[in-house]
C-alpha cells in the first residue's frame, strides 16, 4: 500500500512540500492501523517526523508505505531531489548505522547525469541500515546514451553481467501489437491525423529505473526495472 505526492509541475515549493507532509502522516497512520491493527507507536512516530523534518528544502516525499508481504513490517520512505552530497548528512542527521564510505563508494558508480536520484530506506523507531538508491531517465530508442553509459559502468563493476546488458541496451523499442485495430475514441481523437497517417496500436519497452541497494555485509546490487505499456502512433501512409 502506497501513496505519491508529487509537484506536478516540477517544482517543489515549502508550501507543496508541507502538503506532501501532511498527508504521509495521515496514510501513515492508516496504513499502521490496517496493517498493525493498532496506533502508530509513539517512539516509531517520533522517528518518522524527524526523518521528515531533516530533510533538505530542495526534496519531496514521493512515498510511503507499509507492505504485506515483507516479515518485518517497517514504513518503507522513499524521497526524491536528493544529491550525492546531500545524502548522507541527511542520514546521519536522522540516525543511520551504516558504513558512509561504502555508500559514498555505490553512489560514485552512477554516472554524474543521473543525479537528483530518489533514497529509500526503511523505519521503524530507527533508521535500517539498507539503502536504496533509485535513478531515473526516460529513453526512446536502444541507443540513449544515459542508460547506455550506466549500464555499461555496472558491467565494469561486475554488478551486471555483460550478455544481461546487452539484453538491456536492447530493450527500448516499439513492437506492432498484430491482430490488434484502434478503438473507436482513438480513430475520433486522430480524425485530422488520420488523413495522411495510419494509426497503429504498439507496445513500447523502456526503462522505467535503475536501483542500486547497499547493505551492510554484502556485495553492492544493481536492479533494472522495466516497462511494457500500448500507445497509438502514427505512421505515414504508403
Amino acid at each position: 500500500m502506497t501513496q505519491e505526492f508529487q509537484d506536478t509541475s516540477g517544482n517543489i515549493t515549502e508550501q507543496v512540500t508541507l502538503k506532501a507532509l501532511d498527508n504521509a502522516k495521515e496514510i501513515l497512520t492508516q496504513v499502521w492501523g490496517l496493517v498493525k491493527q493498532e496506533n502508530i507507536p509513539p517512539a516509531v512516530e517520533r522517528k518518522l517526523e524527524q526523518c521528515f523534518d531533516l530533510m533538505p528544502a530542495n526534496t519531496d516525499i514521493n512515498m510511503v508505505g507499509m507492505m504485506f508481504a515483507r516479515p518485518v513490517q517497517t514504513t518503507r520512505l522513499q524521497l526524491a531531489g536528493f544529491t550525492k552530497e546531500q545524502t548522507i548528512p541527511y542520514l546521519e542527521k536522522i540516525g543511520w548505522q551504516g558504513e558512509s564510505d561504502r555508500l559514498a563508494q555505490m553512489m560514485a558508480i552512477a554516472p554524474a547525469n543521473f543525479s537528483p536520484f530518489t533514497l529509500t530506506f526503511d523505519v521503524d523507531e530507527q533508521v535500517y541500515p539498507r539503502i536504496g538508491l533509485k535513478y531515473f531517465t526516460r529513453c526512446i530508442t536502444k541507443d540513449a546514451p544515459p542508460w547506455q553509459e550506466f549500464l555499461e559502468i555496472l558491467v565494469r563493476h561486475q554488478l551486471c553481467s555483460p550478455e544481461k546488458g546487452e539484453a538491456l541496451r536492447k530493450w527500448p523499442g516499439y513492437t506492432q501489437i498484430k491482430g490488434s485495430s484502434p478503438s473507436f475514441f482513438q480513430i475520433i481523437e486522430n480524425t485530422a491525423a488520420l488523413r495522411e497517417n495510419r494509426l497503429l496500436n504498439v507496445m513500447e519497452r523502456n526503462f522505467g529505473q535503475i536501483k542500486m541497494v547497499y547493505q551492510p555485509g554484502l556485495p553492492f546490487e544493481a536492479k533494472a526495472y522495466l516497462t511494457c505499456s500500448c500507445v497509438n502512433i502514427l505512421v505515414p501512409r504508403t
